[in-house]
């Protein structure tokens, strides 16, 4: 199945979790705290150094 989780990262695509939960929102991690990257071939441990909000509707809309 072409949605399934190992299948879209292998286009990319990547899960954080922070103490074993899926991150969805930067509102749960705060900067200096430890998250965990799966990417498709193994795991990242990484710091956090800053947040950015960003909306999504906003990273699709084409700039005019």
């Amino acid at each position: 199945n072409a949605l399934s989780p190992l299948r879209v990262m292998d286009r990319g695509y990547s899960l954080v979790y922070h103490e074993k939960e899926l991150v969805k929102s930067i509102n749960q991690i705060e900067a200096g705290q430890m998250v965990k990257v799966q990417l498709k071939d193994g795991q990242l441990d990484c710091k956090v150094q800053g947040l950015e909000e960003r909306c999504v509707y906003e990273l699709g809309r084409a700039k005019r």
